[in-house]
């Protein structure tokens, strides 16, 4: 497990290395995710939309681990986050329910982030380029292409057309276990943008379009080590 220092005022980051084809978004070379409670209420970025998603969330929220209501503690330290954030140089930040995940190039803006009191959980990593441009990596490769699935809703008819296309080509298609028993479990389903197909012949991608036009998010050319 990756274990983050904390000494002094200001926080050392032990960053894990992620393999990658390109840096993060093109043109970061540091991450971080951590926990900071309603991170998804900042999706305005100014105070007065974050009070606004606050009183609603107070006054509507409440119903499920995702809605829980905001108290006065975690009502000030987002908004000190906000004004933590208009400081920082360039970065990109994505928000979940309770995370947020930051992507950067400076290392003292995700150790000063490290250390705020109301952070948690902190777990930097360094983009470590490895390989081409849209390449993957493999010890063994038995196919030459990998086709990744967009993130998107399935109705059950097109889960059932896509299943019986993908489970009945296992000569052209390989697909992981994951995959093939969602596929075969034979009602809505929402695809994952870490789902793929591995395959030898990028004319099998027209095919896949028809079937299921919209689903193909990328396809990487596989190499060996």
């Amino acid at each position: 497990m990756l274990t983050v220092l904390f000494v002094s005022k200001m926080a050392t980051l032990i960053f894990k290395p992620t393999l990658k084809d390109r840096l993060f978004y093109d043109k970061y070379t540091h991450a971080m995710s951590f926990r900071l409670m309603h991170a998804q209420l900042l999706r305005g970025w100014d105070h007065a939309n974050l009070d606004r998603s606050i009183q609603w969330r107070n006054s509507n929220g409440g119903y499920s681990w995702r809605q829980t209501k905001v108290d006065d503690q975690q009502r000030d330290n987002l908004h000190a986050f906000l004004d933590v954030v208009a400081s920082l140089n360039e970065h990109k930040i994505v928000l979940t329910h309770n995370y947020a995940y930051i992507y950067t190039n400076s290392v003292e803006d995700l150790e000063m982030l490290a250390d705020l009191d109301f952070v948690s959980n902190c777990y930097p990593t360094q983009a470590v380029i490895n390989r081409p441009r849209d390449t993957v990596l493999l010890a063994d490769p038995k196919y030459q292409y990998r086709t990744f699935l967009k993130e998107r809703y399935l109705t059950e008819t097109n889960m059932k057309t896509l299943s019986k296309f993908l489970v009945n080509r296992k000569d052209c298609f390989r697909i992981t276990d994951e995959l093939e028993k969602k596929l075969k479990a034979g009602n809505t389903f929402y695809t994952m943008s870490h789902y793929f197909v591995d395959h030898n012949d990028l004319s099998d991608l027209v095919m896949l379009q028809i079937v299921c036009p919209g689903i193909v998010r990328k396809t990487l050319t596989i190499q060996a080590k």
